[in-house]
């Protein structure tokens, strides 16, 4: 249940949303009972190998955000 409410936010907020950090909306739509959203892919790695060494030292927290802020 919780990821049809994270995928439904998702479909809402992204084509409000603009930004060199913001994946480019492309479409979304309701095929009866099967929602599908598509958006531009974003090269690179997943943050999953941080999330699994949490919890972070404060020092990294502050220069992922750095990083993320650029």
């Amino acid at each position: 249940m919780s990821q049809l409410v994270g995928f439904e936010v998702e479909r809402m907020l992204l084509p409000t949303l603009s930004g060199p950090h913001v994946p480019r909306f492309i479409a979304a739509g309701d095929d009866g009972d099967q929602p599908w959203l598509v958006m531009e892919h974003v090269a690179g790695q997943t943050l999953r190998p941080l999330l699994d060494q949490a919890p972070l030292d404060p020092e990294r927290v502050a220069a992922l955000g750095a990083l993320a802020a650029l």
